[in-house]
């Protein structure tokens, strides 16, 4: 259901199924140009990038999941311990929350990219997943002591 006039130059205006919250995607420069260049299908509205115009969510969500399905069998993902690993699409989301957080993204904006109510949300499902995020933070408070305790010793032996 992507209506291509919700792309405006590189940025796709959506609103989330969850929570109706109005959204602004940048698709980077060099993946903007794909779905302009997909061919005319006769199955597909002209309006729209993939859908037909016919169809309702849920039935688009069921034959995205067979196809998802499909892909899982084809890929045959494996996690470093060789345990089988399936592709959920959520997971290119959970990446890019990572990836913000890892280059410094705050908590509170990285939340407005993931059109989150509250920034509790995202640090309860994001903050787990970066331990470098939170190692950062232990030293940070460990030299904020370190300085607090010499202040103190230093205003004491001042008095």
């Amino acid at each position: 259901m992507c209506a291509k006039s919700r792309l405006n130059g590189n940025r796709f205006s959506l609103t989330t199924q969850k929570g109706k919250t109005a959204l602004t995607v940048i698709i980077p420069d060099h993946v903007i140009g794909s779905p302009k260049a997909l061919p005319t299908r006769p199955d597909v509205h002209p309006n729209y990038f993939f859908w037909s115009g016919n169809s309702k969510h849920k039935s688009l969500t069921g034959r995205w999941q067979r196809k998802l399905e499909r892909l899982n069998d084809d890929l045959s993902l494996t996690r470093d311990d060789g345990t089988q690993m399936k592709f959920y699409c959520h997971q290119l989301r959970d990446s890019f929350a990572v990836t913000q957080l890892l280059s410094g993204t705050s908590m509170q904006d990285l939340s407005k990219m993931l059109a989150h109510k509250s920034v509790k949300i995202t640090e309860k499902y994001y903050s787990p997943l970066v331990p470098e995020r939170q190692a950062a933070l232990e030293r940070r408070m460990a030299e904020a002591l370190v300085q607090w305790a010499s202040r103190s010793v230093c205003n004491t032996l001042v008095r």
